[in-house]
Formats: structure tokens, C-alpha cells, sequence
């Protein structure tokens, strides 16, 4: 019959494991770092974030967590994108769909305001990159760059990207992105020692 070991057995196993992992962390002259805290980012848009006629493990967020991830960043993205949603429907939700712990967001919206001809009040050309030099905000000029048009990287509809579109997107949008990440982290770092 098999002894089973006792409460205190276990807990000695456990601070062996530990100073084990001390010690193997010390000879091998580094120390133990504590797990960084993922950086929140949350994607604030419409179908084209929210993933329309995809699966969600397809849609941009999902995808742009993964290729993140890859990269070596600890993230989380969080998908705030609805289909149809025009820049008035992203602002009215913006306190519930960007949460306080938030420390970045992207903000993808304005196609279904020129699609539905709502007045932009301005040049609609001119409206993102006028809103980036006055905040001191990163622009990536056009989502669906390499993608729009290319019946291999869109849905039936002509508009909306599939899996492979989405990919696309990601691979062009990430330099922006890690960009973003590395001011976010910069401004908790700043925020942290102050």
C-alpha cells in the first residue's frame, strides 16, 4: 500500500519547488521577474473590428492579439467593434465599451457615416489626420490598405475582409500598433515612478 503524503510533506515540496526555481534562476545569473501585467487595448470600430461573416477567432482583434503575442508582447485585445456603427454609435457607447483599465485604444470608425452620407462637418479627408496632429495621436491612414478591392482578400459582399483579408490587415497595421504599445507602456512606466 502506497503511503500518501502528509499536509506538511506537500507544503515542504512546494517551497522546494520554489527555491528550486530561485536557485536555478540565480546560477544561471538571473533573477526571477514578475509576470508583467497585460497591456489593454481595445478596439473600438465597427463590422470591419467587429468581424462580420467571420468566425471570432478571425476577426482583426483576435488576430492582432495573436500576431502581438507572437511578437513577444503581453497584451490582450479586446474586440468593441459593431456592425453598422457609425462615429456618433462609438462615441455615445464609449463609457461602457472602453473601460478605466484600458491603455490604449484603436479606434476604426467612419466608413457606415460616409456609406450612409451623413455630414462629416468638414473634409472627411482631412477630419482623422486634423484630430492626430492636434492630440499627438498615431494614424494609420487607411484600414483596409492592401485589402479593398481584392476579391481574394474580401467577402462576397466586396466590403468586408475575410480571414485572409483580416491577416492582411494585421501584417500592415502592426508597426502602428507596436508603436502604440511602446507609448502606452512609456506613459504607465512615467505614470508608475511619478
Amino acid at each position: 500500500m502506497r503511503k500518501v503524503p502528509s499536509k506538511a510533506t506537500l507544503a515542504n515540496m512546494g517551497v522546494v519547488f520554489l527555491l528550486c526555481n530561485w536557485l536555478i534562476a540565480a546560477l544561471a545569473g538571473g533573477t526571477i521577474a514578475r509576470a508583467e501585467p497585460p497591456l489593454r487595448i481595445v478596439v473600438l470600430g465597427d463590422s470591419l473590428v467587429a468581424g462580420l461573416g467571420l468566425k471570432p477567432s478571425d476577426a482583426f482583434p483576435a488576430q492582432l492579439e495573436r500576431a502581438l503575442k507572437a511578437r513577444g508582447h503581453v497584451v490582450e485585445v479586446i474586440n468593441a467593434g459593431v456592425s453598422g456603427d457609425t462615429t456618433a454609435g462609438g462615441l455615445a457607447r464609449l463609457a461602457w465599451a472602453v473601460p478605466e483599465q484600458t491603455d490604449a485604444v484603436i479606434l476604426e470608425l467612419g466608413a457606415n457615416d460616409a456609406l450612409r452620407g451623413l455630414d462629416p462637418a468638414g473634409a472627411i479627408e482631412s477630419i482623422y489626420p486634423d484630430l492626430a496632429n492636434k492630440y499627438a495621436l498615431i494614424l494609420y491612414p487607411f484600414f483596409l490598405q492592401g485589402v479593398a478591392m481584392d476579391p481574394k482578400l474580401n467577402l462576397d459582399d466586396g466590403l468586408h475582409p475575410n480571414a485572409r483579408g483580416v491577416a492582411e490587415i494585421t501584417k500592415n497595421i502592426l508597426p502602428a500598433v507596436e508603436q502604440l504599445i511602446e507609448r502606452a507602456r512609456t506613459k504607465h512606466a512615467t505614470a508608475t515612478k511619478g
